[in-house]
């Protein structure tokens, strides 16, 4: 790898200086001019290169059409688990700013909500979903382009196409039949794969029925996977058994 790098010589002196970086007969980013090779690059600039051992390549170089354009987003992810980083080959030269986006491919699929992306050093920041949301487990995966764009108010990034359904269903077994008294509870779960603490859930009883005026019905994620839906009795009251269907959002 080398730094081919352009000064200003002096003052209105209309010539440039430059590094020349040509081992062994290897191509720079030059064009012939005449019987002479001269740099592309303008004055005061410098650019970073590296090789394939046959040519130079200036990272950050001119898209030469719209062929280019998908190679010129894309980057890989060579992090860990919830944990990815990248180094985006063609450079952020202003770093990070609103509304940088790329397309990333995970190493791996997320196992967790709390996921980060740490891109050219600029800082491991939260990926988030439709908006302030956590992912889902496998939200990321492998064998699909991550499209990401970074949101400088939240200083995140916020997954456009996250690979989990965003509503995620489950029903409970029978939950009530036995009298409550005031203040208690009886409860129930669903099973809801991808399901993650801290995400939204819907409740209601899977024959379209209202719960009784002193029942308070309510539902969280309470662990991975799992749903636990409540029935809390503000006097004393006897629920009807029934199942219930649970929405994870």
């Amino acid at each position: 790898m080398a730094i081919g790098n352009v000064a200003d010589p002096g003052i209105n002196s209309n010539t440039n200086t430059f590094l020349k970086v040509n081992p062994n007969g290897v191509l720079m980013d030059t064009v012939t001019s005449g019987n002479s090779v001269v740099p592309t690059m303008p004055r005061r600039t410098a650019y970073l290169y590296c090789s394939d051992g046959a040519h130079y390549f200036r990272l950050g170089y001119q898209q030469n059409g719209p062929s280019e354009i998908g190679p010129w987003i894309k980057t890989y992810d060579t992090g860990t688990v919830n944990a990815m980083t990248s180094t985006f080959r063609n450079g952020m030269d202003f770093g990070l700013v609103d509304g940088t986006m790329i397309y990333l491919l995970p190493r791996f699929a997320n196992t967790s909500n709390i996921v980060t992306l740490n891109l050219n050093g600029l800082g491991a920041f939260k990926v988030l979903k439709y908006g302030n949301q956590g992912l889902a487990p496998g939200d990321l995966s492998p064998n699909a382009y991550a499209q990401l764009i970074y949101n400088v108010n939240g200083t995140k990034w916020e997954l456009l196409n996250p690979q989990t359904l965003r509503a995620l269903p489950g029903t409970t077994a029978s939950i009530g039949g036995s009298a409550l008294t005031a203040g208690t509870c009886a409860k129930g779960t669903a099973s809801v794969a991808n399901a993650s603490i801290g995400h939204p859930v819907s409740v209601s009883a899977s024959d379209g029925s209202l719960p009784s005026p002193f029942i308070i019905l309510s539902a969280a994620v309470t662990s991975a996977n799992t749903v636990t839906v409540q029935l809390c009795a503000l006097a004393g009251v006897t629920p009807l058994a029934k199942t219930y269907n649970v929405v994870v959002h």
